[in-house]
């Protein structure tokens, strides 16, 4: 998948807000009442979190070499 460099900054917010909301949800779930019942989930949510963070890293790294490349669209196949 082609993604123009200009849109990657849109992206990575993206990723960045799906990482926070995810994460606002694990809080909730540990938080609970009786955390032993929710932690499971809590734990894939976490997983889910840290992927998307990794997905923003990656975007920025990517648009960083198409920009010292002056190429106008990284390459995701990831």
């Amino acid at each position: 998948m082609l993604i123009p460099v200009a849109r990657t900054d849109s992206g990575i917010k993206l990723c960045l807000d799906n990482a926070r909301r995810i994460l606002n949800s694990v809080q909730i779930l540990y938080n609970h009442e009786d955390w032993t019942l929710t932690l499971n989930h809590a734990i894939v949510l976490y997983y889910y979190a840290f992927e998307e963070f990794g997905k923003a890293i990656k975007l920025k790294e990517d648009k960083d070499n198409a920009i010292e490349n002056s190429e106008t669209n990284i390459v995701v196949n990831w």
